[in-house]
């Protein structure tokens, strides 16, 4: 699944180029892994608390692959920054506390700079 994600964020940046917004990685790459797997986007997953879904309290997570695995995006963030190490924290969140199905998670780091690449992080 790894070099799959990474294979098509790599082909959403050829395409695309750096510097748009999340929203616009977040449809081309859900575009293009629906050629090889189902897709969900900014799916509403129940906060859970003790296993227990709490009332009118939902997380939008960018996208979901097959159902269980969680990819988070961001754009222009460093690896190992502060802003880093915040997302990698959300994706941790959502696994544990949302999206109960997913058995890991990506971080994936969209350029926004020319000389930029995507990123691909695993989360467990």
């Amino acid at each position: 699944m790894s070099s799959m994600v990474q294979s098509c964020a790599n082909t959403v940046l050829h395409h695309l180029g750096w510097g748009w917004k999340e929203n616009v990685y977040r449809e081309a790459l859900a575009v293009e892994l629906r050629k090889n797997v189902d897709v969900s986007t900014e799916v509403a997953h129940p906060v859970k608390y003790c296993g227990v879904p709490l009332s009118n309290v939902f997380s939008k997570v960018d996208l979901v692959v097959d159902g269980h695995v969680l990819l988070e995006l961001k754009v222009g963030v460093l690896l190992g920054s502060s802003a880093f190490s915040r997302a990698h924290r959300q994706c941790t969140r959502y696994l544990r506390h949302c999206v109960h199905a997913c058995d890991y998670g990506f971080v994936i780091v969209f350029p926004d700079t020319p000389e930029g690449d995507v990123k691909v992080v695993r989360v467990s």
